[in-house]
């Protein structure tokens, strides 16, 4: 669409087709016309925290969100709003949107923040729009979240999940049908192997099992996997107080799980959500090669790193033709 000019103030009159007179006016304002877009608003999501949490005044916690302005630089505030007041206390302010996929986060303190409950609410403006947001309870469209600031000692600590993978603990590949071995445990006291900690000791916890294309856990999203980013595998229920480990026997599908382009590893990681607390990630070891089948002329440095294993034929028995390699 194209811009047409708007008149103010008097300046002349026409006669328009239905043979009624208009009159333009004088001072020429920009309105939408044939081939002009508006202004697009800005969007912001508050994805944790998405449960309501006591904390003792001093006690962290870490707000994440996705955002979005294609048209804009927006900026981005959020603040607590009191419950009983609405009187706000600004976290944390001028923060430029992206537009990525993953999300954003902050850690927040509330060193300073009066003891009360509140709303967390977040503003995103590109100066033409501002759009407000509060962070809702995960799977309830009209519940805010409720932020609780006691003083030290008064409120229950939220105990944070625990987890560790065990297995795989080296490095190494695996071809279609293979069988990958995930072990995950309550983080250890001593040695590997004893899980005195139990994964969470007050409530039930998600376990995800999934493959991350890299080593780090903040720029995805495992309830809306990005394969461009992970690929969960398997995701389990774990009952509060659970202290033994889980395995997972996971059957390779290069369907599901393609090899990466110049042998690039997947690295093994384990999540776990829990209804009070921020989520906790733990990486294996070991990470994995998926390994596709060697066809024709195949260079050996690539066996193991992104070819399956070869065979070699054609040699006397005894020979002992090739033992070095």
């Amino acid at each position: 669409m194209s811009r047409v000019p708007r008149w103010s103030g008097l300046i002349g009159c026409a006669v328009i087709a239905t043979g009624l007179w208009g009159c333009a006016t004088g001072q020429p304002e920009l309105v939408l016309g044939p081939g002009v877009i508006g202004n697009q608003a800005p969007q912001l999501e508050i994805i944790d925290p998405n449960v309501s949490i006591n904390l003792n005044q001093g006690e962290r916690f870490t707000i994440r969100w996705r955002d979005a302005d294609p048209d804009s630089a927006a900026k981005i505030q959020f603040m607590l709003q009191d419950v009983d007041t609405g009187a706000d206390i600004v976290l944390v302010s001028n923060i430029e949107e992206n537009d990525t996929l993953a999300p954003d986060d902050f850690s927040v303190s509330t060193d300073f923040v009066p003891f009360g409950s509140y709303y967390l609410r977040g503003e995103i403006s590109d100066g033409q729009t501002t759009v407000t947001v509060y962070a809702m309870v995960e799977a309830t469209t009209n519940t805010r979240v409720v932020i609780s600031i006691g003083e030290p000692g008064t409120n229950p600590l939220n105990v944070p999940p625990r987890v560790a993978v065990v297995q795989p603990a080296f490095n190494q590949g695996v071809a279609q049908d293979d069988t990958l071995n995930v072990t995950v445990q309550p983080t250890p006291t001593t040695a590997v192997g004893t899980s005195g900690l139990p994964y969470d000791p007050l409530d039930d916890t998600e376990l995800y099992i999934l493959l991350d294309l890299d080593d780090n856990p903040n720029n995805d999203d495992v309830l809306v996997p990005d394969p461009n980013e992970i690929i969960v595998l398997r995701n389990v229920t774990v009952p509060a107080g659970s202290t033994d480990p889980i395995a997972f026997n996971i059957a390779v599908d290069l369907g599901v799980v393609p090899p990466r382009e110049n042998g690039l590893p997947y690295y093994v990681r384990a999540t776990i959500i829990d209804p009070s607390n921020q989520r906790v990630h733990s990486y294996a070891k070991g990470t994995i090669n998926i390994l596709r089948s060697a066809t024709g002329t195949a260079d050996l440095l690539q066996v193991g790193t992104d070819l399956a294993g070869a065979r070699f034929q054609g040699f006397n028995p005894g020979a002992r033709l090739g033992s070095g390699i």
